[in-house]
């Protein structure tokens, strides 16, 4: 589960990122000073600025129209921002605002949808755009540039390179710019490579910068943590974390908030059984038990049919799935299943 750099993402896509990230693509506001030169002088240097500059205001408009809609009008509305980036890279190539926004949008584009003729993926296109803006201009909005190379890899599923771009995000980050989405983002990736223990310490310093007032962010890290601990086979502390998880988030929908994406997409699945499992050990009688339960068995069914068996929590999801349906089998045979028996 992952979002964008704001609460759960940093403004945009929760996606993630979103977007990913989504949300919101809110624009880098550089100003009118740009390398130390004024505009006055850009536009002397660099005919065309203030038309630049223009384009980028539309773009952006386009972008927010955009982060409030679905499918083809979403995608309708990117495209056009793109191709006004584009005028405006054309007319300002020594200004990274254009190339900033055109990874932006380009990763924001819902599939199947390509970025207007070009070849690339949308996500290898805004991939290109964002390592061509920190190439040309490496001091550029770093902290910002390295988290949605972050979330892109995220969608990837190349998880050892998007820890490796949020770990850049945070140690660029100014003093509290984004930091509990980029710590908790940084820990998803890092449980799904494997690094349980660095993951673990992520999740509770996302939890910690997020404060104790309920809300989307300090819910999502705290169902982060819960799985986290469940896959450290810890499933007490995991029952316990998942329950402060359904406070805080107001219910499991806090899940699928907009802006959060998860990477294989199955792993919404298992976050579903967690907290299925948690209201099934907190039910006030065997029939809601009952009902929870197979609730939980059902999305731990889908969580492994939508990975592979290499995987590295197929097993634990397996042996959980056992044991729910173990649980279900000693409820009916106590005529505790909930079931109602026919009439005779």
């Amino acid at each position: 589960m992952a979002g964008g750099w704001h609460g759960v993402v940093w403004g945009r896509l929760a996606l993630l990122g979103t977007l990913v990230c989504l949300g919101g693509l809110s624009p880098s506001r550089a100003g009118a000073q740009t390398h130390g030169h004024s505009a006055f002088w850009r536009e002397v240097r660099a005919p065309g600025f203030w038309r630049s500059r223009e384009l980028l205001r539309q773009g952006r408009a386009l972008a927010g129209m955009a982060a409030r809609e679905h499918g083809a009008s979403r995608n309708a509305r990117l495209l056009g921002s793109i191709r006004r980036f584009r005028l405006a890279r054309q007319l300002a190539p020594d200004d990274p605002e254009p190339l900033f926004e055109l990874g932006r949008a380009s990763a924001a584009l819902e599939p199947p949808s390509i970025d207007a003729g070009e070849e690339a993926s949308r996500g290898n296109q805004a991939q290109i755009w964002l390592t061509s803006l920190r190439e040309r201009f490496p001091e550029y909005e770093r902290a910002r540039v390295a988290f949605e190379l972050g979330v892109l890899a995220a969608h990837a599923q190349d998880f050892p390179r998007a820890a490796e771009e949020y770990q850049r995000a945070l140690d660029a980050a100014r003093v509290g710019e984004g930091a509990p989405s980029m710590h908790a983002n940084l820990a998803e990736v890092l449980m799904l490579s494997g690094v349980l223990d660095r993951a673990e310490a992520e999740y509770r310093e996302a939890i910690r910068l997020n404060g104790s007032r309920p809300g989307t962010g300090l819910a999502l890290s705290l169902f982060g943590l819960a799985v986290c601990l469940d896959r450290m086979d810890e499933p007490a502390k995991a029952l316990e974390t998942v329950r402060r998880a359904l406070v805080a988030g107001g219910g499991a929908d806090v899940l699928r908030s907009e802006g959060v994406f998860f990477e294989p997409a199955a792993e919404l699945s298992y976050y579903d059984a967690l907290a299925l499992r948690a209201l099934a050990a907190d039910a006030d009688s065997a029939f809601e038990r009952a009902r929870f339960l197979r609730q939980a068995a059902s999305a731990l069914s889908r969580y492994l049919e939508g990975v592979a068996p290499e995987t590295p929590f197929y097993e634990l999801a397996a042996h959980r799935l056992h044991d729910v349906r173990a649980e279900l089998e000693t409820l009916a045979r106590s005529d505790g299943s909930g079931r109602r028996r026919p009439r005779r």
